[in-house]
């Protein structure tokens, strides 16, 4: 499993390799699944006095960025002091790690990634969670 972590890690980078070098990323461990069905959901939010444009993905083990089901980071500034959301949702057995990168400075931004199970009736049960750093 470690091996498997470090690859994440190191596609999560390597995929990143193409944004302007001012750019600055955040970013989850991997989460491994091994139950079905989960959904994943990537938090973050702009601490900071000004809007920031940032670009969160969740990708897989292989590095291939998933399709989320719902965003609203991604396309227009996170404004000061706001929270956006990227959620992928019927995952499969597999590890997965989300980014932040900031087209600046990510220092005011942090984040979160869940491995959510959705409950009969409704709402969801947070298996798993990683602060992104």
């Amino acid at each position: 499993m470690k091996t498997q972590a470090s690859r994440l890690v190191a596609a999560v980078l390597f995929s990143l390799g193409g944004l302007a070098e001012a750019a600055q990323t955040i970013s989850s461990a991997a989460i491994p699944v091994t139950t079905l069905p989960d959904n994943l959901a990537c938090y973050v939010r702009n601490i900071g006095d000004k809007p920031v444009s940032v670009t969160v993905q969740i990708v897989n083990s292989s590095g291939a960025v998933v399709s989320p089901a719902f965003q609203n980071c991604n396309g227009a500034p996170l404004a000061a002091g706001r929270t956006c959301v990227v959620l992928v949702s019927a995952v499969t057995n597999d590890l997965f790690a989300c980014s932040a990168t900031a087209s600046g400075s990510a220092k005011n931004l942090r984040g979160t990634m869940e491995l959510r199970r959705s409950l009969f009736g409704g709402g969801v049960e947070v298996e798993a969670a990683d602060d992104l750093r």
